[in-house]
């Protein structure tokens, strides 16, 4: 009996490990499907520029690039960044520069309300207090 259950998981685990290949190849096959439109074609080139400049990053950090050697071919990856970007934008769509320019923003907007509330505490006790309270309703101090 105890066979039959070894030999069973064998089975199950050859046929998982046949098949996982396949699976990943059709994830990959349902995502260039989404490139057949123009701006899932530039998303799809911007994913593999990244991909291309991660690598190159790599091959200098590891000593298979020289420096000159890397700062040109960064420009140049650099560049086909920025045609993409403008592309991109020429379609209605949001460019890299300005995707990171509105998370700026949101981010400089959560830290200032961040502040606000952090100074909305009192400054004796640190208890919360409202905006318009003149004094805190725990120890009792006046607030400016």
């Amino acid at each position: 009996m105890l066979e039959l259950f070894i030999l069973l998981g064998l089975i199950i685990s050859t046929v998982y490990f046949v098949l996982l290949p396949y699976v990943h190849e059709r994830s990959h096959q349902d995502f260039n499907l989404s490139a057949s439109t123009p701006q899932g074609r530039l998303l799809y080139q911007q994913a593999n520029l990244r991909s291309m400049m991660e690598d190159l990053e790599f091959d200098f950090l590891t000593g298979k690039l020289d420096r000159t050697d890397h700062e040109a071919l960064t420009e140049e990856h650099r560049n086909q960044q920025r045609d993409l970007d403008n592309q991109m934008k020429n379609l209605g769509g949001v460019s890299r520069i300005e995707l990171v320019q509105q998370l700026e923003a949101e981010i400089s907007l959560y830290q200032a309300n961040s502040l606000k509330s952090a100074l909305q505490v009192c400054p004796q006790c640190g208890y919360d207090r409202k905006a318009n309270d003149k004094f805190c309703s725990n120890c009792g101090i006046k607030l400016s």
